[in-house]
């Protein structure tokens, strides 16, 4: 978001913190840190003296950003509380006195700005109720009557405020329906008159806000539309897609809206972009994405003017070599590391490419159980199983349309299976397979990405969650689907067979861990704890054991007779993506997006050892270095950099 005086440029984080940033220098002014999870949100109040932020720990916030260069720029002034789930999306209305957020609880809330203390418990001005699904984009009309709000219900509301935002009243003006998936962002024109929206449907659609009809729909990205805006002027529209572009359509080319003439596109982005701003001028477009970066295009040339660099070199795969005697990770810089599992000594670096276009994160990874053999994924790169002795490719597999999310192999040897953003699960044999692969059976019946995979012990069941909130189990032999059910999850990020095959478990964005019998798909146990959003489960060798790691910065071990929370595991700086029991049950090892391993006692919770991954500055001592800020001083210690003890 660009600050009303277009001095700066704030940018939330999957590190739980939001960077400030000047505009003038790409200079970095300010770290903002409070929240407990990813910050999904921010927006700047109309005077500018306000920044408020949505996150995953369910929380708005308001810092003060008033006064750059004092101590008291970047504080926190306010913390709301209400929403029961992660919050996706705020806005000010245009006179300042009212914040909206938007939940994945499927609710809206009006905040009054000046009435609530710092801590105000749930006390909105009102909680609009319609949406059905995660409340993803917010924006109020020019003359703040008006409040939209899209969902992944698939429709946009209308809600009408009467008298305007100092009311406590709104009830809806119109529902608009037309998008075939997700509603992610959403805008008004400056004259109130349009509304665009954007949508996992891939299109781009523009709204005339009188008839709540759909004008035009406008095609061209190939994927997800993340993001939208209008320009200043009213005359421009950009979108922001996880196809890596950035589109600028011009309204008033009669050819760009009939699909006659294409929009210009910015390319740049190595990955998703998830957010477009145009600064209040209109003569500059901000970009934010995965890649960890936000760029800055003149609107007219669409030349790049800035980069502005952030890293985060998460863990976020950790699996153990059938022998226990090696550990490897997927991390966000594109390698996958082989470690001494007894003391954490680096083993060989498996995939290192930086630069590359195949350069991106990895993140899953899975032995064959020969244990000569390392299948990966990423985001940029196809699935591919390395020999583990010479750290070179010996199987590249290719055929999903997207990124692949997650891989597995069978524990019989005879199958690789991978999921991916295509919705689609593909399933390879490996006998007689050559360097490329054969042509694997492509399993579809989720509706969204699949984001988890696992094999049955016996390996002839495959089990699937997705982001439709569905479990799927597959047969091996006939890739067929022989049972699937709603997990009563807003979205399944982790899946795992028992080690008898009798009981598999999944996780997701609830936050809750739910345990079904694997032949019927009867619901045998639900075990709530956790407060976030939930990554990963793993069942210990015996069966006894079940681990998890979420958002909430937490590993939890569980009694799976019982249900019952034995341990909690705690230390972690950030989310705790991946999770893995070593073959013997003894050791349990996690992946952190704090850069670090760690390996731990499940009987005792102890940690036995932990070690950070390698940062880009890595031992450089800045202890002397002048010129730069407190806050840019800060970013270099995350990044690696040390000081000397005075």
């Amino acid at each position: 978001a660009f600050s009303p005086d277009g001095r700066f440029i704030a940018a939330g984080s999957a590190d739980n913190k939001i960077r400030l940033w000047r505009t003038l220098d790409g200079m970095l002014e300010a770290l903002l840190v409070g929240h407990d999870s990813v910050v999904l949100a921010v927006a700047f109040s109309p005077d500018g003296r306000t920044l408020a932020s949505g996150s995953v720990d369910a929380t708005v916030r308001l810092w003060d950003v008033s006064s750059p260069g004092t101590a008291r720029f970047g504080l926190e002034r306010s913390r709301w509380h209400g929403h029961e789930h992660s919050v996706h999306a705020v806005v000010f209305s245009p006179d300042g006195q009212v914040l909206a957020s938007g939940s994945r609880d499927g609710t809206v809330r009006l905040w009054d700005i000046a009435r609530l203390p710092a801590e105000s418990g749930s006390e909105a001005i009102q909680v609009l109720h319609g949406h059905t699904d995660t409340v993803a984009a917010l924006s109020f009309s020019p003359d703040g009557r008006i409040l939209a709000s899209g969902s992944g219900d698939r429709t946009i509301r209308l809600w009408k405020l009467a008298g305007g935002t100092g009311t406590s009243s709104a009830a809806t003006a119109a529902v608009l329906s037309g998008h075939d998936d997700d509603v992610r962002s959403i805008a008004f024109s400056p004259d109130g008159r349009t509304l665009v929206s954007g949508s996992f449907d891939t299109t781009v659609r523009l709204w005339d806000c009188v008839s709540a009809e759909c004008r035009h729909v406008l095609r061209g990205h190939q994927n997800w539309v993340h993001g939208v805006a209008f320009d200043p002027s009213g005359q421009t529209v950009a979108s922001a897609s996880i196809d890596h572009t950035v589109r600028i359509w011009n309204l008033f080319d009669p050819a760009v809206l009939a699909g006659d003439r294409p929009p210009h596109v910015l390319r740049g982005h190595t990955d998703w972009v998830r957010s477009v701003a145009f600064s209040p001028d209109g003569g500059t477009l901000a970009s934010g994405g995965d890649d960890k970066t936000v760029r800055l295009w003149n609107v007219e040339s669409r030349q790049l003017l800035r980069t502005y660099q952030g890293f985060k070199n998460r863990v976020l795969a950790v699996a153990f070599s059938p022998d226990g005697q090696r550990l490897a990770s997927g991390s966000e810089d594109g390698a996958a590391r082989l470690w001494q599992a007894d003391n954490g000594q680096p083993a060989g670096v498996m995939v290192q490419s930086p630069g590359s276009s195949s350069s991106g994160p990895i993140t899953s990874v899975a032995f064959h159980p020969g244990g000569d053999m390392l299948a990966t994924c990423g985001t940029r790169a196809p699935v591919q199983l390395w020999d583990v002795a010479t750290r070179q490719p010996r199987i590249t597999l290719t055929g999903h349309a997207g990124r692949a999310l997650c891989v597995a192999c069978s524990p019989d040897g005879r199958f690789v299976a991978s999921s991916g953003e295509d919705h689609a699960v593909n399933l390879w044999g490996l006998q007689g397979t050559g360097k490329t692969g054969s042509r694997p059976q492509v399993l579809r019946a989720h509706e969204k990405e699949v984001q988890s995979i696992a094999f049955s012990p016996d390996s002839r069941l495959l089990l699937s969650g997705g982001a439709d909130g569905k479990l799927c189990v597959w047969d091996t032999g006939t890739g067929q689907v022989v049972a699937a059910w709603d997990a009563d999850s807003y979205w399944v990020t982790g899946v795992v067979f028992s080690p008898d095959g009798t009981q598999l478990a999944s996780c997701g964005a609830d936050g809750g861990i739910r345990i079904w019998d694997a032949r019927s798909g009867i619901l045998r146990m639900e075990m709530t704890g956790h407060t976030a959003w939930i990554r990963s489960v793993a069942f210990s060798p015996d069966g006894r054991l079940l681990a998890s790691g979420s958002h909430d910065f937490s590993v939890r071990l569980w009694d799976v007779a019982s249900g019952e929370t034995l341990r909690v595991l705690r230390g972690f700086e950030d989310i705790v993506w991946s999770l893995a029991f070593s073959p013997d049950g003894q050791i349990l090892a996690s992946g952190s997006g704090d850069e670090t391993i760690r390996l731990w006692n499940p009987t005792t919770g102890e940690c036995i050892r932990s070690w950070r991954l390698p940062g880009p500055y890595q031992e450089m001592d800045i202890t002397d270095a002048t010129g730069i800020s407190e806050a840019q001083r800060m970013a270099l210690y995350t990044l690696g950099a040390m000081a000397r003890a005075a």
